[in-house]
């Protein structure tokens, strides 16, 4: 089992989750089963009920630690929708309020197995509120810990990934590796310490429709492939476009090497990104920088990396349509005047109550 550090006492809030940009709406007449899981055992029930029952479906993810001796799976060719939700504290799922400021569900997948592979093309997928820790890949195919490897649109919001390592072949994805037909929301999550031949940590690859990548903290992570990005792949084709603000992606370069890539077309704003691959589709940059993020010191084995109260990040970022709603742990955005870079917010107005 995956240890996991003691974390600052934070305000606890129900997330908040836009459903407009999950469900397809060509699908509203389509009736929805939910599912609560308890063990490894009966999480993987569910989605194999949920691959071939005629429905949408959400699954619900109690909290706690998941050890894996096999990966999760969900193969299906319903073209319908599919959710999996962590955190919840409720052990009948009667409420299903996610507490982003505990320890949540932890799918660890024990440096043996991928915690979760996902083939759903035609529908789409939403994750929210996951651990996803120790996964390993070793046939060549990445997203050591998350691999989707179809899907029409796909949201990840409020992840954690951390100590994911892909290896054989090419291996993109440490943590993430997502191929889909339509867009991609990836929005307030951490990827920390995962490891790609290919690319380090996360690779989202769409053909259509829009990439929005907002408020996500991707760091340390690394590559075997100078050529590739340590942190994060953006590659996109037809007439997709990425919209990418207020991330982090910082300290994934080897000497030489690149934190950041995106093929194709995208609009950047106030991202803090270490280096950039050669070979990135310009785009349109508007108050993007390199400073070290100044991350708040923690102890061993840090899960949230938060930034310090001179953080130069704190009160940076760009408005992003009221999205995201609360950061990783929980507390509403913004807290200043404007919203933090990165998948935290900074708390220092609280800490005399009047400000600092």
């Amino acid at each position: 089992m995956l240890p996991l550090p003691q974390r600052r006492s934070r305000v606890w809030l129900p997330i908040l989750i836009p459903g407009a940009l999950l469900f397809d709406s060509a699908h509203a007449t389509v009736p929805t089963a939910v599912f609560c899981a308890h063990t490894p055992a009966e999480l993987q029930a569910d989605l194999t009920t949920a691959q071939a029952d005629g429905m949408h479906d959400i699954v619900y993810v109690v909290t706690g630690n998941y050890s894996l001796t096999s990966g999760l799976t969900f193969n299906s060719s319903e073209g319908l929708d599919l959710t999996i939700t962590g955190g919840v504290d409720d052990a009948t799922c009667t409420s299903t309020a996610v507490d982003l400021a505990g320890p949540g569900s932890v799918l660890d997948g024990q440096h043996s197995v991928r915690p979760l592979y996902i083939s759903n093309p035609g529908g789409s997928v939403g994750l929210y509120a996951l651990t996803i820790a120790a996964g390993s890949s070793t046939n060549g195919s990445g997203g050591a810990g998350v691999q989707v490897a179809g899907c029409n649109s796909c949201g990840f919001y409020y992840l954690r990934f951390y100590g994911n390592h892909a290896s054989g072949g090419t291996a993109p994805g440490g943590a993430l590796l997502a191929n889909g037909t339509g867009g991609v929301i990836f929005i307030n999550n951490l990827v920390l310490g995962s490891h790609g031949v290919g690319a380090g940590g996360v690779v989202l690859n769409f053909g259509s429709g829009t990439g929005i990548v907002y408020n996500n903290t991707i760091v340390y992570n690394t590559t075997d492939t100078l050529s590739d990005p340590g942190g994060l792949l953006l590659e996109t084709g037809g007439s997709a476009n990425f919209l990418v603000a207020n991330n982090i992606i910082w300290g994934n370069a080897a000497v030489g090497g690149s934190d950041f890539k995106v093929v194709g077309v995208n609009t950047r704003n106030t991202n803090d990104i270490g280096a950039v691959a050669s070979g990135s589709t310009a785009g349109t940059v508007t108050g993007d920088m390199s400073v070290d993020p100044q991350f708040e010191s923690c102890p061993f084995l840090c899960i949230d990396y938060e930034l310090k109260y001179g953080s130069p990040l704190i009160d940076a970022g760009t408005p992003t349509n009221g999205l995201p709603y609360e950061d990783l742990l929980g507390l509403p955005r913004p807290l200043g005047p404007q919203l933090d870079i990165g998948a935290y917010e900074n708390d220092a107005i609280f800490i005399d109550g009047f400000g600092s």
